[in-house]
């Protein structure tokens, strides 16, 4: 089966990220992709991770058809411009 995703490893600085996500307060969350707060009232988008955490994608595709699916993440917006500039078919196994 063919997903549009992106490989973890081409957008996530886990350095800056972890630092990040210590600044997050009580009504925030982090951003899957730099850890910066994301407050919960701000418009964001949703990402999913699947492959064990190896790959994020947008696609719709059932919940059991994608290997190791990690569930929904929020995305702040300028994380997810970067995103959709990485994002290419692959081709994974249904599980």
């Amino acid at each position: 089966m063919k997903v549009k995703a992106v490989r973890y490893d081409l957008l996530v600085d886990l350095e800056k990220k972890y630092e990040n996500e210590e600044r997050c307060g009580y009504d925030e969350e982090p951003c899957a992709i730099c850890g910066r707060p994301i407050k919960k009232s701000s418009k964001c988008e949703n990402i999913r991770m699947f492959g064990g955490g190896e790959y994020f994608t947008t696609s719709d595709v059932d919940d059991y058809k994608l290997p190791n699916d990690m569930g929904w993440y929020s995305v702040g917006l300028t994380c997810f411009r970067k995103y959709k500039k990485l994002e290419k078919e692959i081709e994974v196994e249904e599980e």
